[in-house]
């Protein structure tokens, strides 16, 4: 389900379901938020192709514990979260989640309103505790 807020900055945000065509948005934000020192996500050279990404996104629309939950401004992917349950059974009860959003709209309570999206994205799967990976 999409919903709908404006940030701080009187932004109308969007969040929903990852899609295949966020793959190229993806791609530029890891590389962008890459590029900073202190929110390394990955190392630039491991930065995944639009192709790899499309295939990622698809995979995890299929799979009941996994949320790819995209932020969108104006339809321009400004931010990714991706929380997941954890698989073995002792910890099921579990989920971890990665999060990015670009620079020029951090500080606007968009995260805040992505992770208050993964709580109920948890409660409604029984998940008892979520942490930052």
């Amino acid at each position: 389900m999409n919903k709908v807020f404006l940030s701080k900055k009187n932004r109308e945000i969007v969040l929903k379901r990852a899609e295949a065509s966020h793959s190229k948005g993806w791609r530029e934000g890891i590389i962008e938020v890459s590029k900073e020192k202190y929110f390394l996500l990955v190392e630039p050279e491991l930065i995944y192709s639009e192709e790899e990404i499309e295939k990622r996104i698809k995979a995890c629309s299929n799979i009941e514990n996994h949320l790819l939950l995209a932020a969108e401004d104006k339809k321009r992917l400004i931010g990714l979260i991706h929380a997941f349950r954890k698989s073995p059974k002792k910890i099921h009860h579990t989920a971890e989640f990665d999060i990015w959003i670009l620079k020029e709209y951090r500080n606007e309570g968009i995260g805040r309103e992505m992770i208050f999206y993964v709580e109920d994205w948890a409660k409604s799967n029984k998940i008892e505790k979520i942490k930052n990976r």
